[in-house]
């Protein structure tokens, strides 16, 4: 009576949970209650099983030891069926192998291997053997991932600060939906790249809510310059209404409305956009406001003269998610600028929102125009 034996042996250790991603390494044990590992790579593929084998027959045992490696990325995690993979080195008396099994995405995985050996070994016999096996995903589940905000909307820019006047900006915000949404405001300073430390409030609004804050940025413990964020967990971001104005007390405000800009809707690489100058910069001055996307931004920056000439070029880099709102005389120095120029802003490189911003010197009427893109 032929006594056939087939044992799975690890050749390796087993390295810590930590260092493994959740397609790493799955192990367990075989019916003979040897240890199996199987190694998947990122796309979810068994990639190698390497072991470690005795087959007895007959009168003689076959030992070999091998990796096994399957062709075109081996079977996905998650499909059933007989796979056969190739072996190498080939054993001494050839070889047939195949796995049937399933490996989820929950971890744990099931199945079967069978080997065959083919022709006549050194020692002039032949066998088989077979073994079933379960895996888990070696320290245990996944954990689960935190979930992560993502920007949905830039407001340009948003301010309370006392100057020439003070400004404040007002904002609205509106649930359409049935159902309850949330996100948070995040708060970018002038001058600084944003930092995951950066000031924020978070807003939940239950279906067909609205809610006000007068002036945010007090409404969220601050004051000053800068830029806002509207981040989310995958809801939509609210229906917003923003107003930047300057505030009078009782002889009244000035103002103007600003959207929401879409990260996707920002001037790109190979984009160019451009900011008209007021008609008399003796009556009105002008900022130019740049906020830099999370890749930074580089660019060139020319300014023209109402008849077209070209009066000079400026190159400009800012690091990630960088707000600033300079004078243009500060943005071009060296430059003459003049009513009715405009300023053409050549992306090379990231993204980047871009704005003009005009104040009326005698009443303080401000207003912005977006730089639009060239065509």
């Amino acid at each position: 009576m032929r006594i056939v034996r087939f044992l799975v042996l690890a050749l390796f250790a087993i390295p810590a949970f930590a260092q493994q991603s959740w397609e790493g390494v799955w192990s367990g044990t075989t019916a003979q209650g040897k240890t199996i590992i199987i190694n998947v790579n990122s796309n979810n593929r068994i990639a190698v099983l390497t072991f470690g084998a005795i087959v007895s027959g007959g009168s003689c045992t076959v030992t070999f030891e091998t990796t096994v490696t399957y062709s075109s990325g081996g079977p996905t995690i998650g499909g059933t069926g007989s796979f056969t993979a190739t072996i190498s080195p080939t054993p001494p008396n050839g070889q047939g192998f195949s796995i049937t099994g399933n490996l989820t995405t929950a971890g744990t995985g099931s199945g079967s291997a069978t080997f065959t050996s083919i022709g006549s070994p050194p020692i002039g016999c032949s066998g088989s053997g077979s073994t079933t096996w379960n895996v888990n995903r070696q320290g245990g589940a996944p954990p689960v991932p935190t979930p992560q905000f993502s920007t949905v909307a830039i407001l340009a820019v948003v301010g309370s600060v006392q100057g020439a006047a003070f400004f404040r900006t007002g904002v609205q915000i509106h649930n359409p939906r049935a159902t309850p949404i949330s996100g948070k405001f995040v708060y970018h300073a002038q001058g600084a790249s944003g930092a995951a430390s950066d000031p924020s409030l978070a807003y939940t609004l239950q279906g067909g809510q609205t809610i006000e804050y007068t002036d945010l940025l007090p409404a969220m413990g601050l004051s000053g310059l800068g830029s806002l964020d509207i981040m989310t967990l995958g809801d939509p971001v609210p229906i917003m209404v923003a107003r930047v104005f300057s505030d009078a007390g009782e002889a009244g405000t000035a103002g103007f409305t600003i959207d929401p800009v879409a990260p996707s809707a920002a001037l790109q690489s190979g984009d160019s956009g451009v900011v008209i100058v007021p008609p008399d910069l003796i009556k009105a001055r002008l900022n130019i406001g740049l906020r830099s996307l999370d890749a930074g931004a580089t660019m060139l920056i020319t300014l023209r003269s109402k008849a077209g000439t070209q009066k000079g070029t400026q190159s400009k880099s800012m690091t990630a998610n960088f707000f600033e709102q300079p004078s243009v005389a500060s943005l071009l120095p060296g430059l003459t600028v003049e009513g009715s120029d405009t300023i053409t802003f050549t992306i090379n490189s990231g993204r980047a929102i871009i704005y003009g911003a005009t104040t009326e010197n005698k009443t303080n009427d401000p207003s912005l125009q977006y730089a639009k893109k060239t065509f």
